[in-house]
C-alpha cells in the first residue's frame, strides 16, 4: 500500500540524534563567539524530510534528561516530529556530539 493511500498510518523512524558542530574554518565562530550546532543523524534526517513532506511521523531516540533534550524535543516538535517527549527523556543517555568544518564532506 503506498503511504498516500494510508491517511491514519504513522511512520516511525529511530535511530541515535546528533549534535553537529558546523565551524567555518575561517575562525568567524570565534570572532562572532557563536557556534552553530545543527540537529541530525540518518534517522532524524530521515523524519525531517517525511514531516516536510506532510506525512505523520514520530522519532524515538534515548536522550538524558536535562534541559538540553527538552529543547531538542520542543524543537523537533515545531517541525511537526512527534518525539515521544514524556517515553525518551527518563533514560540514561548521552547525546552524540560531531565537529567539522562547513563545506566539507562527512566521513
Amino acid at each position: 500500500m503506498a503511504l498516500s493511500n494510508n491517511p491514519n498510518g504513522t511512520i516511525l523512524t529511530f535511530g541515535e540524534l546528533f549534535l553537529r558542530i558546523a565551524l567555518d574554518g575561517q575562525g568567524g565562530w570565534l570572532k562572532q563567539k557563536k557556534i552553530p550546532f545543527f540537529l541530525g543523524g540518518a534517522e532524524l534526517n530521515v523524519a525531517s524530510a517525511l514531516a516536510l513532506w506532510g506525512l505523520p511521523v514520530r522519532y524515538f531516540t534515548a536522550l538524558p534528561d536535562n534541559y538540553m533534550s527538552r529543547e531538542i524535543a520542543q524543537q523537533l516538535e515545531s517541525e511537526n516530529i512527534n518525539t515521544f517527549f514524556n517515553s525518551i527523556l527518563r533514560r540514561q543517555a548521552r547525546t552524540l556530539l560531531s565537529v567539522g568544518r562547513t563545506g566539507r564532506k562527512a566521513r
